[in-house]
């Protein structure tokens, strides 16, 4: 059916009947997995910009020569210790391309902690930072956390972003496949 429909033909079953159930985001967090690679091309191909390398958004170039890798948002120190399960913590939903350079300035440090070395580093106003990260479908207010959410506990610093994260990837794949997420999405 694929060959047939490279050719002109009609779209093979697998595509008009292909679907991305909203939970399977919990369980991405394999390198070799082919949908993980999918959802960090996907994040790059709609223009993810590195967090201090902010010229222009992730090119092959880039990736080559700032030796682009995937980086927890939320570093595995701090999810240990604030008790968010090894599922959630190292899905793809808590992961996202970025530079050496931003990697090694992040650290094992929180959040909220590395954005503003980020900003020093990068010689970024706050706002500018914060627009650069939506370019990875993070509302970077939910990293900064407990500056805006006063006396909450910070596991729900990270149960805000990765539910608000975990919508905006499902949007991105369900765009992607031509599809959305009442179109027989299962959870």
């Amino acid at each position: 059916q694929v060959a047939g429909w490279v050719r002109g033909g009609p779209e093979p079953a697998s595509v008009t009947e292909a679907n991305f159930p909203p939970a399977r985001l919990n369980t991405m967090s394999s390198r070799n997995s082919a949908a993980y690679k999918g959802v960090l091309a996907l994040l790059l191909r709609q223009g993810a910009i590195d967090w201090t390398y902010s010229k222009e958004p992730i090119n092959p170039t880039i990736f080559e020569d700032q030796q682009v890798d995937v980086a927890l948002i939320f570093p595995k120190t701090w999810c240990d210790k604030n008790g968010v399960s090894r599922e959630r913590s190292v899905s793809i939903v808590n992961k996202t391309p970025l530079t050496n350079r931003t990697r090694r300035i992040m650290g094992n440090q929180p959040p909220a902690v590395y954005l503003k070395q980020l900003e020093t580093e990068a010689g970024l106003p706050s706002n500018w930072l914060d627009d650069i990260v939506a370019t990875h479908l993070i509302d970077a207010r939910l990293l900064r956390g407990r500056q805006i959410a006063g006396d909450a506990p910070p596991s729900r610093d990270f149960d805000s972003f990765y539910e608000a994260r975990s919508a905006e990837l499902l949007a991105l794949i369900y765009e992607a496949m031509g599809t959305s997420s009442d179109d027989g999405q299962q959870e």
